[in-house]
Parts: structure tokens; sequence; C-alpha cells
């Protein structure tokens, strides 16, 4: 049989998740991955504690130094990709070389939004989307006293834990009434929001940065929305993030908000598949095709995509909405829907004194959402019976009480995990 030549572009979750199942199935097949950045493959939701120094690159590996050589990889690091041919399937790096393949994976996962500010210039303004980053905001850092992160997300929240470590005065502003909305309830980014505000972050919510001061080419400050200024050494950009395929939009392929995919992971041109952040793929719960840049998603979808580039059978059965954070000490968990649609209900509770916050919704009997602040060591549990559809109406009673455990599932239910 005719070896084939495996070409990915990207080297984060969904690239390392295609090389092993590619790997699983052919040993020989020849693999090259293409990424513009020189780090071996590293962890992103890692990069905060790079940042604050409480990892090392080497400490942000989630693969061996060895990992290129044992899987019998070409690793074509800090070589940009340009422009990709489907129809002479081949890939144009930065300089003019052409590689060309006979499967191709777009694993360039998410770029960051960046805002228009009025003389925005550039000394001073950072994003915090990737190891360079990190690095170079940390150096920043050192010369700076005052912060302001422009986003109250899960990114926002963790640069601003990290530059708090480093001893800045950091404020927080974010557009919407509260911190953290698109990955918890009104629940759990309530405590979250406070254990950060006791922490000594600021937050300010229902405004945005709309322009900097500078003096002499250095930041000053920062003007919000409501003529507000803030002063800041330091501007993070953390607004959003949005799918990086501009080489997908210009080779033609098929595209809405990311790169449309079918079960396979297979883009509307032959031999080429996307998968990760910058993949429009089937959602679990609503059985519509979604963007879902979330790290485990990623490497489903990668695994996915290469087994069926190895010529393997399976198919993706469709992501689910995951977020999971600790800040400041405080742990939180998300699954699935924050908050009940129509004809669907919710089960809380909570004990702002602990703080403890825990709340369900179901859609009937089956439960499509969950939520967890401070207890959250059982909360794979719900993100089982979620993927398992399993009636859970029994969660009604268990949720004002206590977080569920295995003891509390129904006999056949508790037999079947007991099993795996």
């Amino acid at each position: 049989m005719r070896q084939l030549h495996h070409v990915i572009v990207g080297n984060s979750a969904a690239a390392i998740g295609a090389v092993e199942a590619i790997r699983a199935i052919s040993g020989s097949d020849p693999i090259t991955i293409i990424s513009a950045e020189p780090q071996h493959c590293y962890c992103r939701p890692l990069i905060p504690e790079l940042l604050c120094g409480r990892l090392d690159g080497e400490g942000t590996c989630y693969r061996p130094a060895d990992f290129y050589q044992a899987q019998g990889v070409r690793a074509l690091l800090g070589r940009a990709a340009v422009a990709i041919d489907p129809e002479l399937r081949g890939v144009t790096l930065e300089g003019g070389d052409f590689v060309p393949y006979d499967c191709l994976l777009l694993a360039t996962g998410s770029q960051p939004i960046i805002p228009d500010l009025a003389d925005q210039g550039s000394g001073g303004i950072s994003t915090l989307n990737s190891a360079a980053d990190a690095l170079a905001l940390g150096r920043a850092a050192r010369q700076a006293r005052w912060a302001v992160v422009a986003g109250g997300g899960l990114v926002g929240m963790k640069a601003a834990e990290a530059l708090h470590r480093l001893g800045l005065q950091v404020t927080v502003v974010e557009l919407a009434p509260r911190i953290l909305a698109s990955a918890f309830d009104l629940g759990a980014s309530s405590l979250l929001a406070r254990q950060a505000q006791e922490a000594g972050v600021r937050i300010i919510t229902d405004n945005s940065v709309v322009a900097v001061q500078r003096r002499s080419h250095v930041l000053q400050s920062v003007r919000l929305a409501d003529s507000t200024e803030l002063p800041a050494d330091l501007l993070v950009l953390a607004v959003g993030v949005r799918p990086q395929a501009d080489l997908a939009a210009a080779a033609g392929l098929a595209m809405d908000r990311g790169i449309l995919v079918d079960s396979r992971m297979q883009t509307s041109a032959p031999a080429v598949w996307a998968a990760g952040d910058v993949a429009q793929g089937l959602d679990f719960l609503s059985g519509e095709r979604r963007v879902l840049p979330l790290w485990p998603v990623a490497h489903a979808q990668g695994r996915v995509a290469g087994t069926a580039m190895a010529g393997g059978p399976g198919a993706y059965a469709g992501g689910l909405s995951m977020n999971s954070l600790t800040l400041f000490g405080l742990s939180a968990m998300s699954v699935g829907r924050l908050g009940a649609e129509a004809g669907e209900t919710e089960v809380a509770y909570a004990e702002p004194s602990r703080p403890a916050y825990r709340k369900v919704v179901l859609s009937g009997e089956r439960l499509v959402g969950a939520v967890a602040v401070g207890e959250v060591d059982r909360f794979g549990i719900l993100t089982g019976l979620i993927l398992e559809q399993h009636p859970c109406g029994f969660l009604r009673d268990i949720i004002p009480r206590q977080s569920p455990g295995l003891l509390h599932l129904p006999h056949k239910q508790r037999e079947e995990k007991l099993k795996k």
C-alpha cells in the first residue's frame, strides 16, 4: 500500500491528537508539522503560569522533548505557512518552500481580537495568546506598576491573577455586566469576582477601554467609554479570540464562523481536514455546528481527523462546552448549558460563606448543564451523565443537599461506571 504524506499546520492540542491517532493506525506514513511558533508543543492554558514565573517553558510542555523523533514527525518549527493549494495539494511556507501533501490538517487555532484603540502605538500593549506573549509581558511587568486588562473572560482573569502575583496593581475592565459571562453563570461568576476583588484586583463592568494615552511614546493611562481614566504602564488585550482561518478562506474552503467540517472533520476540499479552534464542528447538545475554542474539544477533534486521514473508522460525536478555572485558589467548573432554555429547569444550591455553589440544568430527565464552585472534585460525574444521556431526575433531590458522587447514582449507572 502506498504511503501517505500527512501534513499538519499547527502544533497544539488538535495537531498532537492527530499525530497520535495517525500513528495508532500507521507506523510508517510520513508526518510533517508546520508551525509559525518555534517552541515544542506546549499547553496554552498554562500560559499565565509562564507569565508569572510559576512554570518555565519546559513545564508547559505536555509531551516529552523527544516526542517528534519518537513519533517519526518532521517538525518545521518557526516556519509559517502562507498559502495552501487544494488543487496542487501543497502548502507554501514563508520564504517560498513548497511542502506537498496527500492529507492536510488545518489546526491553526485562534487569534486574539484586537480592538481599535486611538493612538494604539506599540509599547505597553500586549495580548496573552502564546508563550512569546507571556515571556514578553513578563519582562515588561518587571518595569511596571499599573496594569489594565481589557476583558474579563478566562484569559483576562488569569492574566490579571498572574500580573497581581508579579506585584502590579491590576484593574480588569469588562464590557458585559459581569466577568466570565461566557464560561460561568451568575452565581459562579459572582463568587469568582469576589475572590479576585478580595485578593486586590479591581473589577469594572459595563465598560470598555476606548483609547490609550502616551507621553513620549510611553503608555501612561487608558480611557474608558464613560471617560474614566486609569493609570496604566501595561494594557493586556483579552476581549476574545476568532478562528485563525485566513489560509482556508484564501483557498476557497467553505466557511462560516470557522472552517465548516463534517462528522469526520473533513472540509469542503478533498484531502483537507480541520480541527480545533479553527473548525466549526458538531455541538453535542444542540446538534448544530459551532466553534468551540476549548482544549479538550481540540484534542478530540484532532484524534478524529487523524484517524480519518489514516483511513480509520469513526466519527465525531460532537463537542461539549467545558470550562475549568482556579482563580486565587478558588476552583470552578462548568459543562454544557449555563442556564435553562424554554421548558428546562434549574436546581441550585449556594453557600457564599464557604464559598460553595452548584447547579444543574435539566431538560426533562436529561442533564444538559452543570456548574460548580469550590466543591469540584466529583464534577466529572456530571460531565459523564451529560454525555451518556442517562435519566438524571434524581439530581433534583441531591443538588440542594450535597455534590453528587457515585453512591448517589442509580444502581445500573453506578455499576456501569465501576466497570470502566
